[in-house]
């Protein structure tokens, strides 16, 4: 896991972090996915905790998560 974090995190493209969901539905249990959404929205500014949550229910804004 840390190492496919660390690959999407030096790439950065848009690509890489839909493969990076693949990888933790398969990794991961919905109580582990949904711990690590949790810490990763309280690591957010209100503006962009509230665009991130958007974004992940209701698909990105104009190709854009944030």
């Amino acid at each position: 896991m840390a190492k496919s974090l660390g690959y999407v995190l030096t790439l950065g493209a848009g690509s890489s972090w839909h493969e990076l969901t693949i990888v933790l539905m398969a990794r991961l249990t919905e109580a582990g996915c949904a711990s690590l959404a949790f810490a990763t929205l309280n690591s957010l500014s209100a503006g962009n905790t509230n665009m991130a949550a958007s974004a992940a229910l209701f698909g990105p804004l104009n190709g854009d998560v944030l």
